[in-house]
């Protein structure tokens, strides 16, 4: 009897140890499963991570070459310019450039008052030439040679005719004049008039101010430049 109860007194604290090994190997079994599902949903996460990066780099794909243009509005301008310009040297050629030039044009400079109120002392005249002349014209002759002042160009309306010969006369003269041009001696009748012109004229052709026109010149060239397009291929970006 009493053996008997030495072991039911002794069977109590083993029963107790065992329970709480089996406590602590559940606790550990816990720890050990929630670790795992750690690492798991940590592996999920940057595997996922790898197929973001690797969708985003194909979407992406390769960047296109960077191209920088100079404005649409600038360049309209240019063109106009360009487009003026260009109009402006064709119309002085074919309409204005002088005889010396191979053009069709002559300008002479009025001097005294024998062809008042037509035309005055100080103005530019254009002339242009013609395969031949009618009375009634304002024409430009040089005094044919043999006569008072040969060689001399006079602008004088054409009055009449006499043979082969133009007379001449002066609207502000009461007389014909002296002088007996042909044909061949006529530069050319009245095409353009513009009053004081040739003062201007005139001023324009000193030194200095011929210094001003050039400059004046080339910086509108310069600013009627085309701008030309930049571009810039390629190249990563820092």
């Amino acid at each position: 009897m009493p053996r008997a109860q030495e072991q039911r007194c002794s069977s109590g604290p083993t029963s107790w140890t065992t329970a709480r090994r089996s406590r602590s190997t559940a606790v550990g079994r816990r720890g050990w499963v929630s670790r795992r599902r750690l690492r798991r949903a940590s592996s999920r996460s940057r595997s996922g991570s790898k197929a973001d990066s690797a969708v985003a780099a194909v979407t992406a794909g390769p960047r296109p070459p960077r191209v920088v243009r100079s404005s649409s509005k600038g360049h309209r301008k240019s063109v106009l310019g360009w487009a003026l310009l260009i109009t402006v040297v064709l119309a002085w050629a074919f309409t204005f450039r002088p005889t010396q030039l191979g053009g069709p044009a002559t300008f002479i400079v009025v001097s005294g008052d024998s062809m008042e109120p037509t035309l005055s002392d100080g103005d530019l005249v254009v002339l242009r030439a013609h395969d031949a002349y009618a009375v009634g014209d304002i024409a430009t002759f040089t005094v044919p040679d043999g006569e008072p002042g040969a060689g001399a160009l006079v602008i004088h309306r054409l009055v009449g005719v006499e043979g082969d010969a133009f007379v001449p006369q002066g609207d502000n003269r009461d007389q014909t004049d002296d002088w007996r041009p042909m044909g061949a001696d006529v530069k050319g009748t009245l095409w353009l008039h513009v009053p004081r012109g040739g003062d201007y004229l005139m001023r324009l052709i000193h030194p200095p101010l011929m210094a001003a026109l050039a400059g004046g010149l080339a910086t509108t060239w310069f600013l009627l430049r085309s701008p030309r397009s930049t571009r810039a291929e390629g190249g990563d970006e820092n």
